[in-house]
């Protein structure tokens, strides 16, 4: 029986993201005995998704001031800390695993230690309890379920969003034409700068205009790798491959944990800020590697993104239909150990 204080929900340490937990290789979740797999992309927004929604659903658990669940929530897989993370990353294990796994917990009692604030009596009096000790049962099975209920209305805020990337890129060409003409950017950096003239914000999460930044910062990122791909492929664009993984090293680490917002637009409006280049190449033949071509497939590939997960999350539903039922299965297997 585990004991819990009653004490500040402030979080102990930052969370610390590791680097390759978006680049694993994973499998789709499994339906009967069949199993198919899923684009590296798909894998990405389904880890994404559940991370957001992991954060959502503490962030609910602290309004409540639910101090057991959120602490084993942010403990179960190693998530300390992640409440406040920023980042695309977050998530230690896929999404799958942690779903599984969640789903499949068995309940335990805790006692929950809470402040005495009617105690009475002297100063001092060792016959006055400092702390009232209260037995509750955790259950992470109905965690996992709110968890599953809180995925699919991101789902649909997601593919919202994600219907705004082309206008995202749109607003960018706009900024940095503006750029170009006047030398100042006049506009400015919003956060919502395709999102103002949409009216969907009746029925927000708390934690919707950070994951839309997130989600723009996402697609450039995955853009970029696609267009690395693609570029490695082609023999003739060697050298725009080169320059690419070379800026990619220079200026990509604010990909990588939580480093703010509008960090996709930053690395979008740098690259744009590079002068093209000529490349004498073996034999006399020169080569031009032109930034602004690159930037153009980048933008290209992000369409793409956008709509691979656009397709993926409308999975969604499906996917969590299948979570749903894992603890009627485990019932149906073991009823004694369901009971317990």
């Amino acid at each position: 029986m585990d004991l819990l204080s009653f004490v500040n929900l402030g979080l102990a340490r930052p969370f610390q993201c590791t680097h390759h937990c978006s680049h694993r290789t994973t499998r789709r979740f499994c339906q009967g005995n069949g199993e198919s797999a899923r684009s590296p992309s798909a894998r990405a927004i389904e880890d994404f998704l559940t991370q957001r929604s992991l954060q959502t659903l503490l962030f609910y658990l602290e309004q409540c001031r639910d101090v057991p669940s959120f602490r084993f929530l942010e403990a179960f897989k190693g998530h300390e800390g992640i409440f406040r993370y920023h980042g695309f990353n977050g998530l230690r294990v896929h999404w799958d695993e942690y779903l599984n796994e969640l789903l499949r917990e068995p309940k335990r009692t805790i006692t929950v230690r809470n402040p005495n604030y009617r105690r009475g009596g002297s100063k001092g009096n060792p016959y006055v309890q400092r702390h009232l000790d209260v037995e509750m049962t955790l259950d992470p099975k109905a965690l996992g379920q709110k968890l599953l209920q809180v995925r699919e209305h991101l789902s649909d805020e997601f593919i919202a969003d994600l219907m705004l990337i082309r206008d995202e890129n749109e607003e960018l060409r706009r900024r940095h034409q503006h750029l170009v003409l006047h030398g100042v950017d006049t506009v400015g950096v919003k956060l919502y700068p395709a999102k103002e003239k949409e009216s969907v914000y009746h029925a927000n999460s708390p934690f919707r205009a950070g994951n839309y930044d997130l989600l723009k910062t996402y697609s450039v990122y995955l853009a970029v790798q696609r267009t690395l791909v693609m570029m490695d492929r082609d023999y003739k664009q060697r050298d725009s491959f080169s320059w690419l993984t070379s800026f990619m090293d220079a200026n990509g680490s604010k990909f990588h944990g939580d480093n703010g917002y509008h960090v996709g637009d930053e690395f979008i409006s740098a690259m744009w800020d590079q002068l093209p280049r000529m490349k004498k190449n073996r034999g006399g033949s020169v080569s031009m590697i032109d930034p602004d071509s690159i930037v153009e497939k980048i933008l290209h590939e992000r369409l793409q993104v956008a709509d691979d997960w656009t397709t993926e999350l409308m999975s969604v539903p499906r996917d969590n239909l299948q979570f749903q039922r894992i603890p009627l299965e485990d019932l149906l297997r073991d009823p004694d150990a369901c009971e317990e």
